[in-house]
């Protein structure tokens, strides 16, 4: 658990609503490889998670800076998301944005036909959440 302006030691939260058929994670501190592929378990068991949900992915706090590029692609490739569902993930500076663009190259190079978009306004991700959902 992180103290007040501890980010160093990462802390990973997530809601699931499924009114919205939406998870929500929110990631503060120090990506790793390690802390990303725990929360991708820790959600893929939640009961109320579906695969089909949208996600908002929030990394405005998360440091993503030793993150490489290795470690981007097995994230991709253990996503518990089926192929289609909307990721947008909220990013505050070049270093993350970068990262999901990586992770949107590593996807489509799967062939798995994954809507992910990088944003940096949340209220912005969640519109185009919201316009994903109701086309589909």
């Amino acid at each position: 658990m992180t103290g007040p302006g501890d980010e160093a030691v990462p802390s990973i939260t997530w809601e699931i609503d499924p009114a919205r058929r939406l998870v929500i994670v929110t990631y503060i501190g120090k990506v790793t490889l390690q802390t990303l592929a725990a929360a991708q378990a820790q959600v893929r068991a939640d009961p109320a998670f579906d695969p089909a949900f949208a996600l908002l992915f929030d990394y405005t706090r998360a440091d993503a800076a030793a993150i490489d590029t290795d470690a981007v692609k097995r994230i991709a490739a253990g996503t518990p998301f089926v192929p289609g569902a909307p990721r947008a993930f909220v990013v505050a500076d070049e270093v993350g944005y970068g990262m999901i663009r990586m992770f949107r190259s590593y996807s489509e190079l799967a062939g798995r036909g994954d809507l992910v978009e990088a944003f940096r306004d949340r209220e912005e991700a969640l519109r185009w959440i919201a316009g994903v959902m109701r086309a589909r």
